[in-house]
């Protein structure tokens, strides 16, 4: 759940410097029991496209250098949808009730949170 309102906090700053996005793939293991993707849909209030090849990065490296050495136009796509999550609307205001809490957490440990990293950097 702490992972879904990450990601849900990274899209709402992306939103507020460039506007919404407008298309939202998730790719990786956590694609392929439904759940998860399930879960970030309801959380982000967005509908993910979910290829059917979800290797991700490899993937996505690979795009990324083929247009990088101009083998392939920027505008090439090589995601090709598998199906659609669309988010379930009832859950919303649970997951706003929640969402809330998550973004108190972070400022509320901080200092916790530097105080263990040190032990473990001193630990090194």
């Amino acid at each position: 759940m702490v992972t879904a309102y990450g990601i849900r906090e990274i899209l709402d700053v992306l939103e507020q410097v460039a506007g919404p996005p407008a298309r939202v793939v998730a790719v990786g293991g956590g694609t392929q029991g439904g759940l998860w993707t399930q879960i970030v849909s309801d959380v982000c209030g967005i509908e993910q496209v979910v290829p059917r090849t979800t290797v991700g990065a490899s993937y996505g490296d690979a795009l990324l250098a083929a247009i990088g050495v101009g083998a392939v136009v920027p505008q090439t796509d090589w995601a090709r949808s598998g199906h659609v999550v669309e988010p379930v609307a009832e859950h919303r205001p649970t997951y706003d009730r929640l969402y809330a809490g998550y973004r108190e957490l972070y400022p509320a440990t901080l200092g916790v949170t530097h105080a263990l990293a040190s032990l473990r950097e001193e630990g090194s």
